[in-house]
């Protein structure tokens, strides 16, 4: 027993139980979708289960706090221990309870684990600041993970290392430019050296070729066991769940596995899990035959998430060693919500996680309260959010757009990384005859008219650009001046590329500049014929 002050921190028991769930229902409500808190059968297996270590806060012999640590996060090796479930009482507001419960929890489990996390809430900064206050710092921020009554609410990740976690730790990780800075700061936030290698001219696995899908079956086992990559050797994803834990166990844990079939052979499959409260998505591990049946699987699950399960919320912890598995998931509208320095163990070391998540709704975050260490991830997590709403935007766009056409996924990401989205009022001239042009535009929104001398003076408009149509596309063949001007009929967005940066991209990528030519030259052709 943990005592200090009239506060005393203890292991919980079966007594406790029902003025725990008083607490949880004080705090809470009765609307609290976790109801397993309101279910005394399941509290009292969870006291006394193996994987959890549940302690309260008495004063006066009366619960006015509570906590626990999960220890199975992870696989067994990983040895990771969750921090959560804290609660206290408002009316004991100030006295270190939530603290001492902290403290009391490390203490029990610091022998036991390597990396503890907690995801803290944000409508307050209590458990931030205890989090802090206990050697937790934020590592990451997730925006509206979670469902709790009629909203969404978000968390601050905070990390903290245990034992020969950083002994342990494989060094110079690999990770894309748009991952770097989270990464960067949450190793300073932990006080350690940031050794980080940026490699961003990798493309992410090919999701274009296609193969038949189904779900996992108990005759279907076997052969995917028989595959090794992804399982067994250099894994890119974890989860704390397997295919090698046995089809039963995966049977009853609500867990799904997506199978990739040609012609009746397996060839892989992603496994994942459906959180039916938070209406969420978490990827538990990939076994794929090679990587264009590792981004088909990738890429299915991403369509299948939100039509076929209800998934709001896609997360998936990747290597920070794999840089390609990084970019696909970039490409696939994920963003870096959180980096977990020495996570996981495989082998003979540690890795470092990249958590990633993808939202298929716009993100609400206003009403929060946070830390100054937290606000830092915060402002982080939603620059990467728009940035990637923006990428998204263009690459549709771009993917409508006659010029663009047959061109891959990762083309498309390539290409949308130079562009960058203006907003024009109506009346606007956006390029005038006898300018040199130095860019190309495309049509998001809005319209637009094309005018030119015809005769004299005067111009006249000789035709009208449309949603998803290009303007300047000539600027590409020949370094001379414009032929017309460009005037927004109504308030318009543009994708706006330059000339530069395009045909730097195109001498790169020469599948992108054959494709990108050959189309300018069916373009031309089109016109002359109409001429």
């Amino acid at each position: 027993m943990w005592g200090a002050n009239s506060i005393d921190i203890k292991r919980a028991d079966v007594g406790d139980v029902p003025k725990i769930m008083e607490l949880f229902l004080k705090i809470y409500g009765p609307n609290y979708p976790f109801k397993s808190f309101y279910d005394p059968m399941w509290l009292t297996k969870s006291i006394y289960s193996d994987d959890n270590i549940f302690m309260v806060a008495e004063e006066k012999k009366r619960i006015i706090g509570t906590g626990s640590v999960y220890l199975t996060a992870g696989r067994f090796s990983d040895l990771i221990g969750e921090f959560g479930r804290l609660v206290v009482d408002p009316e004991t507001k100030g006295k270190g309870a939530g603290t001492k419960i902290m403290e009391g929890l490390i203490e029990s489990v610091s022998d036991m684990i390597q990396f503890g996390f907690a995801e803290c809430r944000v409508v307050h900064p209590g458990a931030q600041k205890i989090s802090e206050r206990c050697g937790f710092f934020p590592t990451g921020f997730e925006p509206n993970k979670y469902q709790l009554a009629t909203a969404r609410e978000s968390v601050v990740f905070v990390t903290k290392l245990f034992g020969t976690a950083l002994s342990l730790r494989r060094n110079n990780p690999r990770v894309i430019a748009s991952i770097y800075p989270m990464a960067a700061k949450s190793m300073k936030n932990l006080g350690l050296p940031v050794d980080l290698i940026v490699e961003d001219e990798v493309d992410g696995y090919p999701t274009e070729k296609k193969f038949d899908i189904k779900e996992l079956q108990s005759e279907g086992v076997s052969p995917l066991l028989r595959i090794e990559r992804g399982r067994l050797k250099n894994p890119e994803l974890f989860g704390n769940l397997s295919l090698s834990y046995g089809f039963f166990k995966i049977a009853t844990n609500q867990s799904h596995y997506l199978v990739a079939v040609d012609k009746d052979v397996t060839l892989g499959a992603i496994g994942f899990t459906v959180d039916n409260i938070d209406k969420k998505i978490k990827v538990l591990e990939l076994i794929e035959f090679d990587d264009e049946v590792k981004g088909f699987l990738l890429d299915t699950l991403v369509k299948q998430g939100p039509t076929k399960y209800g998934a709001q919320y896609i997360e998936i912890d990747v290597s920070a060693y794999s840089p390609r598995m990084q970019k696909t998931l970039d490409r696939l509208g994920f963003v870096p919500v959180a980096y977990c320095p020495s996570m996981v163990f495989r082998g003979v070391e540690r890795l470092d996680v990249v958590r990633m998540a993808k939202l298929n709704f716009p993100p609400d975050v206003e009403n929060i309260i946070l830390t100054p260490m937290s606000q830092d991830m915060f402002k982080l997590a939603m620059k990467d959010l728009e940035i990637k709403k923006i990428g998204m935007e263009i690459t549709e766009i771009t993917r409508k757009s006659d010029i663009f056409q047959g061109l891959s996924e990762g083309e498309l990401s390539q290409l949308a990384q130079i562009c960058k989205m203006v907003s024009y009022p109506s009346g606007k001239t956006i390029c005038s005859e006898g300018e040199c042009g130095s860019e190309i535009f495309v049509l998001a929104e809005g319209r637009a008219s094309v005018r030119a001398k015809r005769t004299g003076k005067i111009k006249s408009k000789i035709g009208t650009i449309r949603q998803g149509e290009i303007f300047g596309e000539m600027a590409i063949i020949e370094d001379l001046p414009r032929v017309a001007d460009l005037v927004t009929d109504v308030d318009s967005k543009l994708v706006v590329i330059d000339r530069f940066e395009l045909e730097n991209l195109m001498n790169k990528n020469n599948h992108l500049g054959k494709v990108v030519m050959k189309n300018v030259a069916k373009g031309l052709s089109r016109k002359l014929r109409r001429i």
